[in-house]
């Protein structure tokens, strides 16, 4: 019998309106038989033995929202609790702005606890005291007309503190429904917003797209639009509303079309969802390096190589040849994509760069880049920023069918190669995880290296080519990561964590590897590392 598919496309509008002190009842961790704390478990898709978890952090966090929220708006205001994950992309990263598909899975939580006000004030408070509270007009700063070009504007007006984030998304939902006048055709009323967050360790902020889309779930529920809007509609509004923020960013599909204990594969355009539950004896691991914030020197970079991405993309041959591999691998073999590399330049000056960058946006943040950093002899290597982004976006589109036929070897596989795209180092250890040699990864770039590639004629989505936004801990993470047998693949997921996949036997051998070869050397809690479940996409919870 085909096991039941379960969806979270909101079909019904807003029903469960509480007050908190009938919040905190429900979801007492020590009352046993509640309803609320059975579907959250099966959001996470947690097993009996793994249910302390749900009660340790989740309900907990669940509760300490509500009860604030009391505190703050008083204990007969009813309010409803939104929820929304963050992710961890596995296959396709980088990929986004160029037109391709990812693969990932929705994790953790967070929490909005939200009651309508009747002014127009946006007042927003965090559980958590590294988050300052904050008190906004829903329409300050807005002209009267409609903003037309959403992203321009939100580029010049957008905040770098979490509460921006949430506010310029609230913002751009008053602005789409702006009409040709600038009269406003909904109602929509002020907020008071209480947030709780259960985050990845070593993990300081919320991303992006997971306080976008919380943000507009939340007014979309109180104006009458959730349940009449479908979650590709959706998408496309987060997209646009996640412009104005600043913070960390992910993946968008994950968020919203995550399934419990599935892998989810999303075309970006449109946003068409496709998961797959993994065997139960496969596990995902997340491991940060314990670092703040990635070197600005390798912010610098990532920003060159996005940059150059656009760039490239922007020749017709290469966006034509794009569109074409996105949409199979057998119309776009790896010897055609060599020869199209060859008519590339191999370099660029930092010059010939602005001058073809004609998005003002990448163009200041590569002025940026060019004010502090020297250009290297030769100019600015692009074509193995070319060749990553083209591959990737093969490796992607079989990381739907390996995601199709819960075939967690090939998606592992598909991983690794994305990792040596993004490394510089490969570390040389001995059975113990002890740093034996180093040594750097060469990535081809030239005319005789291409030539050589294309005479071994390997299939393009074997080819890494080179991103570079890794980091020597990031390299020596997933190095110590793929020598433990049993782990079938780890990359770079974002700045400062990576992501694995291993069977279950390898768990704890994986978390101990890590914890001896790089946690204890550098006098890290070994807590940075831990199994992540797959959980369910945005929601509104149901009680």
């Amino acid at each position: 019998m085909p096991p039941l598919v379960v969806s979270n496309e909101p079909v019904a509008p807003l029903s469960s309106v509480r007050s908190p002190r009938i919040w905190q009842t429900m979801l007492d961790v020590d009352l046993p038989g509640k309803m609320i704390k059975s579907q959250i478990q099966l959001n996470h898709n947690l097993t009996e033995e793994e249910k302390p978890l749900l009660d340790d952090r989740i309900l907990k966090m669940y509760a300490a929202v509500t009860r604030q929220f009391g505190k703050l708006h008083g204990e007969s205001t009813k309010c409803f609790l939104v929820r929304a994950p963050e992710s961890l992309d596995l296959v396709g990263i980088h990929i986004l702005p160029f037109g391709g598909a990812t693969n990932s899975i929705a994790c953790y939580e967070t929490v909005f606890c939200v009651s309508p006000r009747t002014d127009s004030k946006i007042v927003l408070s965090h559980i958590d005291s590294r988050f300052a509270p904050a008190e906004y007009d829903l329409f300050d700063g807005l002209p009267k007309t409609r903003v037309p070009f959403w992203p321009e504007f939100a580029e010049k007006n957008r905040g770098n503190r979490w509460s921006d984030v949430i506010h310029g998304a609230l913002k751009q939902y008053v602005n789409s429904h702006k009409g040709p006048t600038g009269q406003i055709e909904l109602t929509i009323p002020g907020m008071n917003i209480v947030v709780g967050a259960v985050l990845p360790e070593g993990l300081a902020t919320h991303s992006d797209s997971t306080l976008s889309a919380a943000a507009l779930a939340s007014v979309m529920a109180l104006t009458g639009e959730w349940g009449k809007v479908s979650l590709a509609e959706f998408e496309g509004r987060c997209a646009e509303a996640q412009e104005w923020g600043s913070g960390r960013r992910s993946n968008l599909g994950a968020v919203l079309f995550g399934m419990p204990g599935e892998v989810v594969h999303v075309d970006w355009s449109p946003p068409r969802a496709k998961g797959r539950m993994l065997p139960h004896s496969i596990c995902f691991v997340t491991a940060h390096t314990g670092t703040e914030a990635p070197p600005a020197e390798l912010e610098a970079a990532r920003e060159m190589a996005a940059g150059i991405g656009q760039l490239l993309f922007r020749q017709e041959a290469v966006a034509r040849l794009s569109q074409e591999g996105h949409a199979t691998d057998a119309l776009m073999s790896a010897e055609t994509v060599y020869e199209v590399l060859e008519q590339v330049p191999e370099t660029l000056s930092r010059a010939q760069a602005l001058e073809a960058l004609k998005a003002e946006t990448v163009k200041s943040r590569l002025q940026d880049y060019f004010k502090t950093h020297a250009e290297p002899a030769g100019g600015y290597r692009v074509r193995e920023k070319l060749l990553y982004l083209l591959a990737e976006m093969q490796r992607a589109m079989r990381a739907q069918e390996a995601i199709r036929a819960a075939d967690a070897t090939e998606l592992g596989a598909l991983m690794n190669i994305g990792q040596v795209g993004e490394a510089t180092l490969f570390h040389e250890l001995s059975p113990s995880g002890i740093i034996e040699k180093v040594h750097r990864i060469v990535h081809p770039g030239n005319d005789d290296e291409l030539a050589s590639l294309t005479e071994q004629a390997a299939p393009l989505w074997k080819q890494s080519g080179f991103w570079g936004s890794s980091t020597p801990e990031t390299d020596l993470l997933c190095d110590l990561a793929q020598g433990v047998p049993g782990v079938l693949g780890a990359r770079l997921s974002e700045p400062c964590r990576i992501v694995a996949i291993c069977t279950h036997a390898a768990l704890v051998p994986l978390l101990e590897r890590l914890t001896s070869g790089y946690y204890i050397p550098r006098g890290l809690p070994s807590t940075l590392a831990g199994q992540v479940f797959a959980c369910r996409g945005i929601g509104i919870v149901d009680g």
